[in-house]
């Protein structure tokens, strides 16, 4: 199972793609079993396998706030 967003900077109305959210499964169950043993692997949780942002984003856009 993979998902992916866009995501979208908007300026007086006009939406433009600005960046890409990629998740999917682990290569190995570990990866979040490991930190989170409640979890079942596979079918509770995704991990982030690509996020890119345009250069001209915003310093700090790719952390949360």
């Amino acid at each position: 199972m993979t998902v992916q967003f866009g995501l979208y900077d908007v300026v007086d109305g006009e939406r433009r793609l600005c960046g890409v959210a990629a998740f999917g499964v682990p290569v190995s169950t570990a990866v979040l079993t490991k930190p989170l043993p409640e979890l079942r692997p596979y079918t509770e949780a995704l991990v982030c396998s690509r996020f890119v942002l345009l250069d001209e984003c915003p310093a700090n856009s790719d952390s949360a706030q």
